[in-house]
């Protein structure tokens, strides 16, 4: 399992107001059930299992998209709609758009653009649906290649997979979609918990101690499109604060930027007898004048670093949340040791770029800056590797040093840093 390295690093590339939040939600039609679903094998389906990647904390599945484009999308129970975002695949298919939509960037006040498309057909494993309607951004706000070193097309969101029961075994990356009028669900040894479902995302109720004894009820969105642990907008209630210590800066990317905030520690996260103990936790507070109820009064995000520790299973008909603890559940919950956010550009992505330099860190300390590129790590020249692997050779344990080659414009910087808990 990929650990994530920093909590406030590009691991966040979660909406924090989807297009579910505006208009185009009354606009795109309903979608057939689970027994109109074209099985490319039989009509007649119990299960299906979609293999996935985990990268950089992030689910990626392969989408066939009308039937001969094999893309990559995130798998996104945070998201209500699919949305593609390379306009230049539908635009290259001659798809009709049926309107132009409003959206709200990650920042909560600028203005972004998308298409409706319909009767699209996407095939996930051997599940097609022939008449799904995608949201197409005017532009590739997100810009994954950048967060992610791999070329990413788009998000899947409920609107496909919301007619199933939906199992995550992050262990084995395997995604397993049962369809509920045949299947029997086997919950032995998983823990249950009733969960909200509003507009097709999952919402679950727990208790969190940030600091001393103080305990306060939280409704957090659970969310596999956010590469984080935990995220809290503290404008939510007067009981959600920042601790002592935390360090501000970049807490991620959203849609159409890098989100502003602070990056710090929880003491506990509690919720179905599990209790989870000094959490990684990015702490926003969004524009005073948004109104909470566009958040459907969410106090913040469950991510992937939370939900990688158990089995997952969502049974959106009956509102229901199964957990069951895997190896990785007691994994304490790991922060940058170097730094450094790094992002991936270029033709082929191996171009390593520092897009944030955390204040007092080894990274910090040695005089390393934004927009400085990274040349070699120790011995290895950097064309040679992806992003992840960089990430990885900047995740060693404490104590480690590394040796950076950095190109800051006509200048060659040779730099060591030591890696160290900063957080």
């Amino acid at each position: 399992m990929k650990k994530c390295w920093s909590a406030f690093l590009f691991c966040l590339t979660h909406l924090l107001l989807n297009a579910q939040e505006v208009e185009v939600y009354s606009t795109i039609p309903k979608l057939p059930p689970p027994e109109k679903v074209v099985s490319a094998q039989a009509n007649n389906w119990n299960k299906v299992e979609i293999p996935f990647e985990y990268v950089n904390d992030l689910i990626i599945v392969e989408v066939m998209f009308n039937q001969f484009l094999p893309l990559k999308f995130i798998f996104d129970t945070g998201a209500e709609h699919t949305i593609l975002t390379k306009r230049e695949i539908t635009d290259l298919q001659e798809v009709a758009y049926e309107r132009r939509f409003k959206l709200v960037g990650a920042d909560l006040s600028t203005e972004l653009y998308a298409y409706l498309a319909k009767n699209i057909n996407l095939k996930i494993g051997r599940l097609m649906s022939p008449n799904e309607a995608i949201l197409v951004l005017e532009e590739d706000y997100f810009r994954y290649e950048e967060l992610t070193g791999i070329e990413i097309h788009g998000i899947i969101g409920a609107s496909f997979f919301k007619r199933f029961i939906v199992e995550i075994d992050y262990q084995k990356q395997t995604i397993i979609l049962f369809n509920p009028i045949t299947h029997r669900l086997n919950t032995n040894k998983f823990t249950a918990l009733d969960i909200e479902i509003y507009r097709s995302k999952p919402y679950l109720y727990a208790d969190l101690n940030i600091v001393g004894d103080s305990t306060q009820r939280v409704k957090l969105l659970i969310d596999t499109g956010a590469g984080l642990s935990l995220l809290l907008y503290t404008h939510t209630d007067t009981s959600l604060f920042i601790p002592p210590n935390a360090i501000p800066g970049n807490v991620g990317r959203g849609l159409g930027g890098y989100l502003e905030g602070y990056s710090g520690r929880v003491s506990s996260l509690s919720f179905a007898g599990f209790s989870l103990n000094n959490i990684i936790t990015s702490f926003q507070e969004a524009d005073s004048l948004v109104e909470n109820t566009m958040l459907n009064d969410r106090n913040g995000i469950l991510g992937n670093n939370i939900l990688y520790r158990f089995r997952v299973v969502i049974n959106y008909w009956e509102g229901k949340l199964y957990l069951k603890p895997n190896k990785l559940y007691k994994e304490d919950f790991p922060f940058n040791r170097s730094g450094l956010m790094v992002v991936a550009s270029g033709k082929s992505l191996n171009t390593f770029t520092i897009q944030f330099v955390v204040p007092n860190s080894p990274s910090g300390e040695s005089g390393i800056q934004k927009g400085d590129v990274i040349k070699r790590i120790n011995s290895m020249n950097t064309k040679f590797l992806k992003l992840s692997e960089v990430i990885d050779r900047l995740q060693k344990k404490e104590g480690k040093k590394v040796n950076l080659v950095l190109q800051r414009g006509e200048e060659t910087i040779k730099t060591r840093i030591q890696l160290r808990d900063i957080l």
